[in-house]
């Protein structure tokens, strides 16, 4: 049985201070999947307890544990729509950004007492733009598979085959290997939206026919002797052209979990320069996605953002403390 009533807000600072006021538990959901989003300014809410935390990241979880004594609003940086488990009950919440299905608001209200909250964003048209890039149709798959046809036609350059064999990776006989930018700027695409193509193509292709490959150039040898020993590994990688080394993700997380972090301190210090992941696509023309699945995809994402746009807009306003 429904407990919790739906509010809409144009003001979302103005609307965590309410709800902050009104409700001992809050959550304000930080999760954006527009190209352009309008972030929430905590910064500019005032009197506001606030605690920031991500269920990915163990170190975070006393900032739960302190919410859940003191009360206040969790900051939820979990950056998808699953509601952790350890967050059985709350009063409130609050989407920064209006997601683009109304089950993600039935899912929070099934452990929601009092009241959830939306941003109203000020048009809808990134919404509808994100749903195209998510969702994308028949018509854009077809183009995308085009092109790949001839990609697999061509096959891999000596350059990559080489690459491969360093990698262990067994090539097919309609291999070949492109980042998301290069396939992009063929399909006259933007790389956001391409990536999210590819994405979708493999979902439904399975992801054994495609392997990503990191590409990383070393630069400078680190000063933190933590970071010598993938430092060290990377440098000593064949040079296949203007420094670039290439290599799976695998191979360093034998190394250590902790890997990821390594490396975006290595980049953020300028002892690597990180280039864009390259795609091994290793297909036969039979798996490639028919453009009726993507239609049908696309029609039930299009039609459930129209329900949830007509949940926000026919919502009360949420009523606020104080004017902007």
């Amino acid at each position: 049985m429904k407990q919790w009533h739906l509010y809409k807000t144009a003001q979302i600072e103005l609307a965590v201070e309410s709800m902050a006021a009104r409700n001992k538990h809050s959550i304000l959901k930080k999760t954006y999947n527009t190209k352009n989003p309008i972030y929430v300014k905590t910064n500019h809410c005032r009197g506001v307890p606030f605690f920031l935390w991500n269920p990915r990241v163990k170190s975070m979880d006393r900032e739960l544990e302190r919410w859940k004594v003191e009360g206040g609003v969790l900051i939820d940086n979990g950056g998808d729509y699953e509601l952790d488990e350890r967050i059985q009950g709350f009063d409130a919440a609050l989407f920064a950004e209006a997601p683009i299905d109304s089950c993600f608001l039935n899912f929070y209200g099934k452990r929601c007492k009092k009241e959830i909250i939306v941003f109203r964003p000020p048009t809808w048209a990134e919404h509808e733009a994100t749903v195209g890039r998510l969702f994308p149709t028949g018509l854009a798959m077809e183009r995308g598979a085009e092109r790949i046809r001839q990609h697999m036609q061509e096959g891999l350059s000596p350059k990559f085959r080489q690459v491969l064999k360093d990698c262990n990776i067994d090539a097919g006989p309609f291999s070949f290997a492109a980042s998301d930018k290069e396939l992009a700027d063929e399909l006259d695409m933007e790389v956001y939206a391409f990536a999210a193509l590819r994405a979708r193509m493999l979902e439904i292709m399975r992801r054994k026919y495609w392997q990503p490959l990191m590409v990383l150039i070393p630069k400078i040898s680190p000063d933190n002797p933590a970071y010598l020993p993938i430092y060290r590994f990377i440098e000593n990688l064949p040079d296949r052209a203007n420094g670039e080394r290439y290599l799976q993700d695998a191979t360093l997380r034998a190394m250590s979990k902790e890997y990821k972090a390594v490396v975006r301190a290595m980049v953020r210090e300028g002892c690597l320069e990180r280039r864009p992941y390259v795609y091994v696509w290793d297909l036969n023309q039979s798996v490639l996605p028919i453009p009726e699945v993507f239609d049908r995809r696309h029609r039930k994402a299009t039609t459930e953002l129209q329900f949830l746009k007509q949940l926000v807009d026919s919502a009360t306003s949420y009523p606020l403390d104080r004017k902007a």
